[in-house]
């Protein structure tokens, strides 16, 4: 009766080994085996949080940079925005000196006379060409590549 409560264990690596099939091995067996699956239960339940705690730090983390990109996009443009209001506000003070010219009556005949030949009565207006100046260190430079000093 003792050798059918036997219970023969055969392992790869090692010679056959023998249990006896009592109550208390049989409990020690089970306690064993349960202790076995709760720490894979609980290696596993640790992967999974690890894996949805490492989902939500990378969701995060883009999250984070996306916004940090946006951020230096917005400087970019606020950049452009003030350089195109200082440029706008300088042509506006240009249209206004202009407008406050335009309305000088002097200025308005000085101008008229300058551009449209526009005179006064009995006032003759020559107009003489204008003479562009050559500039004389155009003709030093071609002194200098020739390689002549004359």
């Amino acid at each position: 009766m003792v050798e059918k409560n036997v219970k023969r264990q055969t392992n790869s690596n090692e010679a056959k080994v023998s249990s006896i099939g009592n109550h208390y091995t049989e409990e020690q067996l089970k306690k064993y085996n349960r202790e076995k699956k709760e720490l894979i239960f609980k290696r596993r339940r640790l992967a999974a949080l690890f894996t949805v705690i490492t989902v939500v730090f990378l969701a995060s983390g883009f999250n984070i940079i996306r916004s940090y990109l946006h951020i230096s996009d917005l400087k970019q443009e606020k950049v452009a925005a003030k350089q195109e209001d200082a440029n706008l506000k300088q042509q506006l003070s240009s249209l206004k000196y202009d407008v406050k010219l335009l309305e000088d009556e002097d200025y308005l005949l000085k101008v008229a006379r300058q551009k449209y030949f526009y005179t006064k009565e009995d006032e003759l207006v020559y107009s003489l060409p204008q003479i562009k100046e050559k500039p004389q260190n155009h003709q030093l430079n071609q002194i200098d590549k020739s390689g002549k000093n004359e």
